[in-house]
């Protein structure tokens, strides 16, 4: 089936596929002289430029296999008050206009 389609923009996007190949009883495998290739792009830690995908996609993710992912980029905005911790996962702070 391929990735799930409610995911938009950046994250849990590709940890999803991984979880819905298991699901299907299929196995992952890895082999070191296997070519792949990715499209170069910038990249950050933890990636705040993507926070409210990585959120959407997140709860998106939770909705479909009953956990949150990426925690530890969730606790890395966390400790840049960015998110704070909501049950089982988090929600963007929102702050008063300076």
């Amino acid at each position: 089936g391929g990735y799930h389609e409610e995911y938009v923009g950046y994250g849990c996007e590709d940890t999803d596929l991984g979880r819905t190949v298991v699901a299907r009883g299929l196995g992952l495998g890895w082999t070191g002289d296997a070519r792949a290739y990715h499209q170069h792009h910038p990249v950050s830690d933890p990636p705040v430029e993507h926070l409210d995908a990585l959120l959407r996609n997140a709860r998106t993710f939770h909705r479909r296999w009953g956990e949150w992912p990426a925690r530890g980029w969730f606790e890395a905005f966390e400790a840049l008050g960015l998110v704070r911790r909501v049950g089982e996962g988090w929600e963007a702070v929102t702050r008063a206009p300076v």
